[in-house]
């Protein structure tokens, strides 16, 4: 059983799996013929990956993101 990650190691975790929806979101776009939902779905990547740098940058500076758990939410 894993144990759940805390503090920057738990911010760095929540950044690769941001990192990995926008690829998710990104090989999806791809498959779209409709240039529209082909450029929402785009936007929606980028939007992904705009969340993991966020992350990394908290990381970096050595803060994290509040539990999802925490009290104070």
């Amino acid at each position: 059983m894993d144990v759940p990650a805390t503090g920057a190691e738990s911010t760095a975790a929540r950044a690769e799996n941001y990192r990995n929806k926008a690829e998710e979101v990104r090989i999806i776009a791809e498959s779209m013929r409709q240039p529209a939902t082909r450029a929402v779905l785009l936007s929606v990547a980028q939007d992904y990956l705009n969340m993991a740098m966020m992350l990394d940058h908290l990381v970096e500076a050595g803060e994290r993101l509040p539990e999802l758990s925490d009290p104070k939410l």
